[in-house]
């Protein structure tokens, strides 16, 4: 499916990130010995930021029909429910922020002028990634590693030997060579992955692929 392409892009992301930028985090990051430690709430904010594009985008099925959930077949990828709660939630919180400000505004006896709810919290656009990073959305991306990453990701590909499991299951530790040829070849390696995971989307979602603009099918 989808999930180790992406998960490798985070990856790589991670490795070619900007000094000083939203994935050069020092509290997610440590040098262990010739390896370099990277904790699971960095990959999610990559990770996540994937798939929230692509929702946003056009809202594909990830999940091939043969592989569909028989007693709920328009379930899809354990990600995707994750993103649509958080998108839910943000749109509750901007709601009720507007509600209030309506109501401080009326009993100030002055106009109120249409805000939070206007906002990417309200419409579902995608955050940034400096939004993924900040405090405010650190039990999305918790829920991102417990959810999807940790069940879903992890037992497929470690026995690549790509990474170790860090202990207790929170971190990777990849080797620092590796970490440099993702640095050196980013460009290429993203152009591969993201082939591989339009090719899967192509695959699952052929109305897309053939140009139909139909309404997309919402994940239940």
């Amino acid at each position: 499916g989808t999930y180790k392409p992406v998960f490798l892009a985070a990856l790589v992301d991670i490795a070619a990130r900007e000094e000083g930028g939203p994935l050069d985090a020092g509290r997610w990051l440590s040098t262990e010995g010739s390896g370099v430690r990277v904790d699971l709430e960095l990959v999610a904010i990559p990770f996540a930021k994937y798939y929230w594009d692509m929702a946003a985008a056009f809202d594909p099925r990830h999940t091939p029909a043969r592989m569909a959930d028989p007693d709920n077949p328009g379930r899809d990828i354990n990600i995707v429910r994750v993103i649509y709660d958080e998108i839910a939630r943000r749109k509750e919180e901007a709601a009720c922020r507007e509600r209030a400000g309506a109501a401080g505004a009326a009993g100030a006896g002055r106009g109120w002028k249409r805000g939070a709810s206007s906002s990417a919290a309200a419409d579902g656009a995608p955050p940034t990634l400096e939004e993924l990073a900040s405090d405010e959305m650190a039990g999305f991306r918790g829920r991102v590693v417990e959810k999807s990453i940790k069940p879903e990701v992890l037992p497929s590909l470690r026995r690549f030997g790509l990474y170790e499991v860090g202990r207790g299951k929170d971190s990777v530790v990849l080797d620092e060579e590796a970490v440099e040829y993702m640095r050196r070849n980013a460009v290429m390696l993203k152009t591969a992955l993201s082939d591989l995971v339009a090719m899967h989307l192509e695959d699952n979602n052929p109305r897309a692929a053939r140009g139909d603009h139909g309404e997309p099918e919402q994940v239940a």
